[in-house]
């Protein structure tokens, strides 16, 4: 297999590509960040508790 040979595969294979429409991406992105927030607000609150458990636990003496 040639370069040029090579070149027109990749370009016939990228054509059958389905690529996603901004719409698409900003839906997912918009996705993607939400799931980020919910998930570290979680870990905040979790975090938080486990502080204050281990705040007065070492304190108690």
């Amino acid at each position: 297999m040639n370069l040029i040979s090579f070149l027109r595969e990749f370009k016939q294979i990228l054509a059958q590509i389905h690529w996603p429409s901004k719409k698409e991406v900003y839906e997912a992105t918009i996705g993607v960040i939400f799931i980020i927030f919910v998930i570290s607000l979680y870990f905040f609150i979790v975090d938080s508790i486990l502080i204050k458990i281990l705040e007065s636990l070492i304190y108690i003496g």
